[in-house]
């Protein structure tokens, strides 16, 4: 999210919803029935337990994307695509130095997939060469003193295993476009991986480590 979008957030919860602070819930004791618990339970992964600051309050970010996908569809009247729901199934493998990493997804596919959406070429650099079919893309993108930038993109995310080497590196968990991903700084080379609700995502070179978020920021429709 950018900090526009983060900002206009923050003020809806902090000013235009502030009556909800002194609000008594009348359905404090309502019990749900059994079939909507176990609905809930399948959208929302059990695993994800990830909380983000909204002005005073701290919510799930599972929430926090639902109360988004609300708030448009009460100002705009419309609904967005349904989309794949992808819960991350990570094991750190101490033996291997990796964070070894399958998924699962739930839902429908999603209507705005576009496979012809790649990362704009950032500044210096050009495409030197590329890989592209129906199931993966890869670009190479090389500037005069020959480094170069790596992106790749596979499908079939369900069937997919990934291992990320994250033995001795700057590693963290991170937001890219909205998705969940990861950062990784290791002896000079950076990288960005992320999965939406189709692909998942590879971006990884010798450049300032915002290039590559520039980069995947470009592929936004």
């Amino acid at each position: 999210m950018n900090k526009n979008f983060d900002s206009a957030l923050e003020n809806a919860f902090d000013k235009e919803f502030s009556w909800l602070d002194a609000f008594e819930n009348p359905y404090a004791s309502y019990k749900f029935s059994s079939q909507f618990e176990s609905s809930m339970n399948t959208i929302i992964p059990k695993a994800e337990f990830t909380y983000v600051s909204i002005g005073k309050r701290r919510i799930r970010k599972t929430l926090l994307a639902a109360l988004v996908a609300l708030l448009a569809i009460l100002i705009t009247g419309c609904a967005f695509g349904v989309y794949y729901l992808v819960e991350w199934n990570e094991v750190q493998n101490d033996k291997q130095g990796t964070l070894d990493i399958t998924f699962d997804i739930t839902g429908e596919p999603s209507s705005d997939s576009n496979t012809s959406v790649v990362p704009k070429t950032p500044a210096g650099y050009t495409i030197t060469e590329q890989f592209d079919d129906d199931s993966s893309c890869i670009i190479v993108y090389s500037d005069a003193q020959q480094n170069q930038i790596i992106y790749s993109r596979s499908n079939d995310i369900e069937n997919m295993s990934v291992s990320i080497d994250n033995e001795d590196a700057i590693f963290k968990e991170t937001i890219i476009n909205g998705y969940k991903g990861y950062t990784s700084s290791k002896e000079g080379v950076h990288a960005l991986y992320w999965v939406d609700s189709t692909y998942f995502y590879e971006l990884q070179g010798t450049c300032d480590i915002d290039v590559l978020f520039t980069m995947a920021e470009s592929m936004v429709n």
